[in-house]
């Protein structure tokens, strides 16, 4: 088998799909006039016998032809038609842009991207999945009710709040599952005192915790205590990426370090184990990202809860306020019972945007997801997660020839959109897979050798590694096209090497505040970002 024979099988089956009856038949179920079938399909001939369309090139069919019959080079011949006609008459079938577009089926790798990087072994065993309690969290819920719903394992073990006890029963009582549930009693003494620190930072002692809510307030806080006291400040906030915060938690826990106290934000209250005596909140307020309100007795507790914990060197935990004026509402919230969760969130499948797609085939993608939302409908034990961030994503991609699925995929990767940096590694991103042109992680960030020496560009490492984690997610995810996954690990070390040298070299400058009035104050718009 050669060129030469595939040139002439194609020129034979050119003159069958011209004149055999059940082609056009085929055709006419899209709505093709016979007078344009005629028309139309010699044209496709011709195109095709002069070399003008790729796919059907000799050597182009060679390597298919080896492994099909007769039967099914004719499906291709007829594949490549529609192709044409979009090309060159659009108007010949109804919608035939959009019908191609939801039927594209061109790259079944992306559809298990985890299963293609490894070899698999499936055997069912147990699962865990930590803080059940964000089913509820009104953006990421959906990750939660995914993992609780969808995990392949004879039993799962969920741990969290029990706040969520209810709600989870309800859900598993409509999939007809049995729910147990134990209740454990914590090991280490929590004590809430009645006494604040008074508004000084004399107060502050080994082993404390300093808490507050903005990235702003926690650089401010590090550099008044570490001024007023002595004593060196680790940090762990949000934006702080995994890697650097076990450094700090780690340099917090050694009796031998000079890091004698951690200012942190909520972010202290997940997954990272700390040798705390006690918690001390600098406020009880937080910026939500359109006001600020007080937090929650589910985030206190949390928070509060990290004092004394088991394996601590403190038998009794402490929680307390660094002004007069929170103590009464701190020992509040921290007596109460969180409200019992009353839905999980969910995220609508692929399968079902590209079916309500098809409604509304000229609608823009971003559109789209926001006419899905005001539409749908839920069961009481569900909401549908908010779309403010995806929203932001799909503006940004708008316009690049991806695929539905290819969209929704990019708008639930983890990338942010909140900088100038992240905006354009959102656009590379899309663009590479948009175009299958390979994306190397030198095409977008290229690391500093020094660490960094202010909170400022603290700040621009954090967006870099953002954005390295982001392009690790993506070689998971487009392999074909991000396969930079060497340097990228790389370039992660060493970005957290950096930003941990940075962190440990800064020391404040700052004069205390004497009363409320003169604490650092929130800059919104800072607190909003950080």
């Amino acid at each position: 088998m050669n060129e030469e024979f595939a040139k002439d099988l194609l020129d034979s089956q050119l003159t069958w799909f011209c004149t055999d009856s059940s082609v056009y038949h085929r055709c006419a179920l899209f709505g093709i006039r016979k007078d344009m079938f005629d028309l139309w399909s010699e044209r496709y001939a011709t195109a095709a016998r002069n070399g003008e369309i790729k796919r059907l090139l000799p050597a182009n069919l060679l390597p298919t032809l080896r492994h099909i019959n007769k039967t099914l080079f004719n499906n291709i011949l007829v594949n490549q038609f529609y192709a044409f006609l979009e090309k060159e008459a659009p108007n010949v079938v109804s919608n035939i842009k959009y019908l191609r577009e939801i039927t594209d089926l061109r790259f079944p790798e992306e559809w298990n991207p985890r299963a293609r990087t490894m070899k698999r072994r499936i055997i069912m065993h147990v699962a865990v999945i930590d803080e059940i309690q964000m089913i509820n969290d009104r953006q990421r819920g959906w990750a939660w009710t995914n993992a609780l719903v969808g995990i392949l394992a004879d039993e799962i073990h969920l741990c969290g709040e029990p706040s969520a006890v209810p709600l989870v029963k309800k859900i598993c009582e409509s999939l007809d599952e049995e729910v147990e549930v134990r209740e454990y009693t914590r090991l280490g003494q929590l004590k809430v005192s009645k006494k604040s620190l008074e508004g000084s930072w004399k107060n502050i002692r080994k082993g404390d915790c300093v808490i507050t809510f903005s990235r702003k307030e926690i650089y401010e806080t590090k550099k008044i205590i570490e001024e007023n006291t002595g004593m060196r400040c680790a940090v762990i906030y949000g934006g702080l990426p995994p890697e650097a915060r076990a450094k700090q938690a780690e340099l917090f826990n050694d009796p031998d370090s000079e890091y004698n106290v951690m200012v942190a934000s909520d972010a202290v209250g997940m997954g990272i184990n700390l040798n705390i005596k006690r918690i001390v909140f600098m406020k009880l307020t937080k910026w939500d990202g359109e006001s600020v309100r007080t937090v929650s007795v589910s985030q206190t507790r949390q928070i509060g809860g990290r004092a004394g914990r088991f394996k601590s060197d403190s038998k009794i935990g402490v929680v307390t306020s660094f002004w007069d004026t929170d103590i009464s509402s701190l020992n509040k919230l921290m007596h109460s019972t969180p409200q019992v969760l009353d839905a999980a969130g969910v995220q609508p499948p692929p399968d079902i945007i590209e079916l309500f797609s098809h409604q509304f085939p000229k609608i823009s993608f971003a559109k789209l997801w926001r006419m899905f939302c005001d539409i749908a409908s839920v069961s009481d034990n569900y909401f549908l997660c908010d779309f403010d961030g995806q929203e932001d994503i799909a503006a940004l991609i708008e316009d690049l020839p991806l695929s539905i699925r290819q969209k929704y995929r990019l708008i639930y990767a983890p990338i942010k959109t909140k900088t100038p940096l992240d905006k354009m590694c959102v656009r590379k991103f899309a663009e590479a897979i948009a175009y299958k042109k390979e994306c190397k992680i030198e095409h977008l960030v290229n690391l500093p050798s020094n660490p960094p020496r202010s909170r400022e560009m603290a700040a621009l490492f954090e967006q870099w590694h953002n954005t390295i984690t982001s392009y690790l997610w993506m070689v998971t995810n487009f392999s074909y096209v991000f396969k930079g996954e060497a340097e990228a690990l790389e370039a992660k070390a060493k970005c957290e090497e950096l930003l941990h040298q940075g962190l440990m070299s800064m020391r404040g400058q700052l004069k205390a505040p004497d009363s409320p009035q003169e604490q650092p104050q929130p800059n919104v718009q800072a607190v909003a970002q950080g």
